[in-house]
């Protein structure tokens, strides 16, 4: 796992003295990103991907301690609610990109994941359709379309605070 170092000193009279070291443990958590292959998607990846763009999914992956495997998955899909499980992703279609996270906040997010998982929160149908107009569903919590879980767990860790997750889609 990496490991952040952090070097706070202080020059007085010429001499520098190091006051602190800290090293923080550093994780990697991947978005996955879907995008259609064509033929055989639902209505709703049609609908999606011609509202929002290239991706029409997003899904939150981590590290797993029990397989030792970045496969333990988070997200949600249509007419369903949210998993928090170890997944295997075989299509071509998906894309990953890995944003390094302290393992604090790695650890509030798998925790935020699988509480919602916990709750069998529904996806959020109608705040997928509200995302990209000018008047958005606020987030309460009681369903979740998948990029607005997915911030919602970045916020959970104190990242992207500033989001309005109801807006985030899977391509942007």
């Amino acid at each position: 796992m990496p490991v952040l170092y952090i070097i706070l000193s202080s020059k007085a009279y010429n001499r520098t003295v190091d006051w602190a070291v800290w090293s923080i443990s550093m994780e990697t958590v991947q978005v996955a990103f879907y995008r259609p292959e064509g033929k055989g998607e639902p209505l709703i990846n049609k609908v999606t991907s011609w509202l929002t763009g290239k991706f029409v999914h997003v899904e939150l992956c981590f590290w797993n301690p029990g397989t030792g495997k970045q496969n333990l998955a988070s997200g949600v899909w249509q007419n369903e609610t949210v998993f928090f499980r170890p997944k295997t992703f075989g299509r071509t279609s998906w894309s990953f990109k890995s944003i390094q996270v302290t393992k604090r906040q790695a650890v509030k997010m798998r925790e935020f994941c699988a509480e919602a998982a916990s709750k069998q929160i529904p996806f959020n149908r109608m705040g997928l359709l509200r995302c990209c107009t000018s008047f958005p569903r606020p987030t309460d919590h009681t369903c979740y379309f998948c990029s607005e879980l997915a911030v919602c767990a970045f916020q959970h860790a104190g990242l992207f605070t500033t989001a309005i997750a109801s807006m985030v889609t899977p391509t942007a």
